[in-house]
């Protein structure tokens, strides 16, 4: 019980000893934001409330962990916008209440893959918008699996119009021509990480939906995209509980989405992505691309997904960036230290002449490099390494680069 306690926000690590945890009590503080590793480790969780704080925004993995949560509350918060993929993994969730909050609106198939959802309190947002999907998840659930799923709250018809009224969510009858399934859906159907843009396909089945697996073979990580159906994803979403939490060899894990191509979208709550980069600063015995696809070859021996592509020069030195996808159990440090050792313990990347005393790792990031066309003249920006500055001569002036996150600033100097 950790409510009214004037807390302003709960530092990552500090329930992870807590595994057996079930009732989990936050209410009345001053938290402003949540995410995945708040919550990490709860695996027992059945209960979570979060009631009257600060929170305006829930990010689409923050309660990826917490496969056995059966109550939900978020009432009395900032929230306007409820975006699919929020509840995701919550296959065992009974009560979601989001009374009081500044919600708007909520993305087509929020709800849709919440199995055991059987209450959803959304009383007093006043400037929520009537829309057709909870009348007709309500309708297809009661209809189709004799669930009797309860939707309490109001919503507005018209905003902003002289017609306008407020009326129950049920009520919302403007729906003659709208189904919860997308009439040709299509969806990226491939076995890699990334799709080309020829790997679509329209869905013909009834209820289609678009599905994503993630599985572990070995130490590879695979990935399949396909259409599928909504009764088949649900089925494949309830196996998660048991196989998601626990990354071992046969391990898999399914997400399901509706509308065009979202399988295009990284798989949410069940992997991690990092991006390093290795500078090499001697002459290589091969090609760009030969050695990127040597590095490859031995990190395949990692748990993971990795991809390396050659990005470019700096200072003299070939860099290159090392694209890293591997179970979310495993963190960056531990991640960043598996590849540095393979790259020191190679034999074959020696043999390119990837020795330890040329080649530095980093896990920092870099602006590319670039070029800036004006109508006098093109001007080729070098590498630049995250929170640093590079100057190019621009005509009778400098011209300076900046580059910090992942945003671009150019400015010319006079």
């Amino acid at each position: 019980e950790l409510g009214d306690n004037n807390l302003n926000e709960i530092k990552t690590g500090t329930l992870k000893s807590l595994p057996s945890l079930t009732t989990l009590s936050l209410w009345g503080n001053a938290i402003k934001e949540i995410s995945a590793e708040t919550f990490q480790n709860l695996k027992s969780l059945s209960t979570l409330n979060l009631r009257n704080n600060i929170i305006a925004e829930i990010k689409p993995d923050t309660f990826q962990s917490l496969s056995r949560l059966k109550i939900l509350n978020l009432g009395g918060n900032n929230i306007k916008e409820i975006k699919t993929g929020t509840f995701q993994h919550l296959t065992r969730l009974i009560y979601l209440y989001l009374r009081n909050n500044r919600i708007q609106n909520f993305e087509d198939g929020t709800f849709l893959f919440l199995p055991s959802l059987t209450k959803i309190d959304l009383k007093e947002n006043r400037d929520m918008r009537c829309g057709c999907h909870l009348p007709a998840l309500v309708n297809y659930v009661n209809r189709t699996f004799n669930i009797d799923l309860n939707v309490q709250g109001e919503c507005q018809t018209d905003p902003g119009n002289n017609q306008n009224k407020i009326i129950p969510i049920m009520e919302f009858s403007q729906c003659q021509n709208y189904s919860l399934f997308q009439r040709n859906l299509q969806c990226q159907t491939c076995s890699r990480m990334t799709c080309s843009a020829s790997d679509v396909r329209s869905c013909p089945e009834a209820e289609p939906v678009c599905r994503r697996e993630l599985s572990l073979d070995g130490v590879t990580l695979k990935f399949e995209k396909s259409c599928s159906t909504y009764r088949k994803c649900l089925e494949d979403i309830r196996n998660n509980t048991f196989t998601c939490n626990k990354w071992t060899s046969g391990t898999s894990c399914v997400a399901c989405c509706t509308g065009n191509l979202c399988n295009k979208n990284n798989f949410i709550g069940s992997n991690n992505s990092f991006v390093f980069h290795l500078i090499f600063n001697s002459i290589l015995k091969k090609s760009n691309e030969d050695i990127a696809r040597s590095m490859e070859h031995e990190l395949s021996y990692l748990t993971g997904t990795f991809e390396v592509a050659y990005c470019g020069s700096e200072k003299n030195s070939e860099v290159f960036t090392i694209n890293c996808t591997v179970p979310r159990t495993i963190t960056k440090d531990q991640i960043f230290k598996q590849v540095s050792e393979t790259f020191k313990t190679s034999q074959t990347l020696r043999d390119l002449g990837l020795q330890q005393r040329n080649t530095e790792l980093f896990d920092e990031m870099f602006c590319n490099e670039d070029s800036t066309t004006t109508s006098n003249n093109t001007f080729h920006w070098p590498m630049t390494k995250i929170g640093t500055s590079v100057t190019i001569p621009c005509h009778a002036n400098v011209a300076t680069r900046y580059w910090f996150v992942s945003i671009v600033l150019f400015h010319i100097k006079l």
